[in-house]
């Protein structure tokens, strides 16, 4: 019974010995009341498991990741960390900014387990953001050590800049220098140090860091791959928790991922995860990388443009153009909608395309009578491809719409013609999420010119038309103009009119134009703006216009949608003639 009764005692005395022995396994040296971490991991020993967790917003999809929370309980690791885009964030509302962490903390709640947080850059987009960020969970890049583990979790664009500050790159060297070389580094950060090698201070990171037992991880960009630099392993995680139906699947690296790290002392183990289930850490790597990014982008097939010098016809020449830029045959297989209104020859293709071929095929769209260019319907043509890569099954599809313009007149009458080139779906939209139709906002256009001038209006309906007057984000209107015709002309103006001012900023490119005047007005919801240009510049009687109008909605939000007329100027897309006048 006196045996017992030491034992007991013995036990009761070292009980907190041993909880301290756990905590020291954790180690940090943050002195700022908030941490970047909702508890502290306790584990044993230099044996623990953490998960990585992808992205979160940027897209997020409802539900989801309350069900990952769900999962992660279920695999019970000794904490999870994050690499970063938690909220929505861009924005300069410090009221929405709060709701949106409380949001993301209140879902955060049922998580059994510490989590780490690391700055994406949604959830740092501007010094407010930093601001709140930094009273919520103190610094934005930091280090701790579990067991014989060092953690580097950094913000490569710090509160906005786009930059690795010298000041992060110090602080990164110091915690490297005192690590000892042979144990375990693993570093979070949410964008893609490949992308951004043209930093010196990244690559002097990557020098640091080069022959230590180093673990990367990043986000960003919603789609799985793994490198190897340096002969460390790079991976970049899927979005946990975004995606949706526009995902291409797990051969795509497009699903909801998340990985574990099981570490017993110098010994790592990774595994890739789906909410799904378990996948290879080779999913996607550089053995189907090159594939993978071809058929993600869609640019191995073009639909050329049609472009006219009248405004009917009876048919339409156009060509698809397939580009093989992988290192395996794709078999492809396309057929044009059908519609009882016109034929196509030829109405579908099945083609082996070899590595590094191109192919061109004529295609020939005919009308039963004349039709004008705004009477023509949609005409789409849908692609299927499978990548013959060994082993592996790669195959994609897209969806490509033709696009038919024509050249268009610049009369010459002594006022602006009433008729305006009628609102059209614009050829791009950024942040397409932020724009519901034309009914939230399009454009129309209308040019003339005299004697002496060249006149061009342009008018903007708008349902929620915002002024820089009471403001700090206002809708702008800006666009471009060019006598040189060529495609990536170096030679343009670019007129920015932002509403409630009532002339433009004039931004040059190469020449210095004279006598130029600008000027817009607010009226109802519709923002007008003239441009009269010296007819002396337009030399050869043609010039080309673009349009771009920011729609801005919410003046504290950061993340707009912006129409585009025609295709941006020097993108893949741009056409000969688009956005192209004749002088009458």
């Amino acid at each position: 019974m006196k045996v017992l009764t030491r034992i007991l005692i013995l036990v009761i005395c070292l009980a907190p010995w041993n909880k301290a022995l756990l905590m020291a396994q954790f180690r940090h040296d943050i002195r700022t009341i908030t941490k970047p971490w909702t508890a502290t991991p306790v584990v044993q020993g230099n044996n623990f498991r953490f998960i990585v967790t992808g992205d979160i917003t940027g897209g997020e999809e409802p539900g989801v990741l309350e069900y990952a929370i769900k999962r992660i309980n279920e695999l019970s690791p000794d904490f999870v960390i994050t690499v970063g885009d938690l909220i929505d964030g861009y924005t300069y509302d410090s009221s929405r900014i709060e709701k949106q962490w409380d949001s993301f903390l209140s879902t955060l709640g049922v998580l059994e387990m510490p989590f780490f947080f690391a700055a994406g850059n949604h959830d740092i987009t501007n010094q407010l953001m930093k601001d709140i960020w930094t009273k919520r969970f103190g610094p934005e890049y930091y280090s701790f050590s579990v067991g014989k583990s060092l953690f580097l979790v950094l913000n490569i664009s710090e509160a906005g800049t786009h930059d690795f500050s010298e000041a992060q790159y110090s602080f990164v060297w110091q915690e490297v220098k005192k690590h000892p070389e042979n144990d375990p580094v693993f570093v979070i950060q949410h964008y893609p140090l490949w992308e951004i090698q043209d930093n010196n201070k990244v690559n002097s990171l990557l020098t640091l860091l080069k022959n230590r037992n180093v673990y990367w991880f990043c986000g960003h960009e919603h789609r799985y791959m793994h490198k190897t630099i340096n002969n460390q392993p790079h991976y970049m995680l899927a979005g946990l928790a975004t995606g949706g139906p526009g995902m291409q699947g797990i051969a795509f690296g497009e699903y909801h991922n998340m990985m574990q790290v099981s570490v017993r002392e110098r010994d790592i183990k990774i595994a890739n995860l789906d909410l799904a289930g378990l996948l290879p850490l080779n999913i996607v790597d550089e053995t189907t990388e090159k594939q993978v990014n071809t058929l993600r982008s869609g640019n191995w097939v073009h639909l050329t443009p049609v472009f006219l010098l009248t405004d009917s016809v009876n048919e339409l020449h156009t060509s698809i153009l397939l580009n093989n830029t992988s290192d395996f045959p794709f078999e492809i297989s396309s057929a044009f909608d059908k519609n009882m209104n016109f034929a196509i020859n030829p109405p579908y293709i099945k083609q082996l395309l070899q590595p590094n071929e191109r192919l061109t095929i004529p295609v020939v769209v005919s009308f039963d009578t004349k039709v004008s260019v705004w009477e023509i319907p949609e005409i789409k043509l849908s692609l299927n491809v499978q990548c013959m890569q060994p082993g592996h099954n790669l195959h994609g599809s897209v969806t490509k719409k033709l696009t038919v313009d024509y050249l268009k007149k610049c009369t010459k009458i002594s006022q602006l013609p009433e008729f305006l080139y009628p609102a059209q779906i614009p050829a791009y939209v950024d942040e397409a999420w932020d724009w519901k139709g034309l009914h939230d906002s399009g454009f129309e256009l209308k040019t003339h010119h005299d004697d002496k001038y060249l006149f061009i209006e342009i008018s903007v309906t708008d349902d929620i038309l915002l002024t820089s007057i009471k403001n700090p984000q206002a809708d702008k209107l800006s666009v471009w103009f060019a006598t040189d015709t060529a495609l990536q002309t170096s030679d343009y103006l670019k007129f920015d009119f932002v509403a409630g001012v009532t002339k433009a900023e004039i931004n040059q490119n190469s020449k210095t134009y004279k006598s130029i005047q600008t000027e817009s007005k607010i009226t109802e919801n519709k923002l007008v703006a003239k441009v009269t240009i010296p007819l002396k510049l337009v030399k050869y009687n043609y010039f080309r216009i673009n349009l771009a109008y920011q729609d801005v909605d919410d003046p504290l939000n950061m993340d707009y949608a912006t129409l585009w007329w025609k295709p941006y100027w020097d993108s893949t897309d741009d056409y000969k003639g688009a956005g192209l006048f004749i002088l009458e």
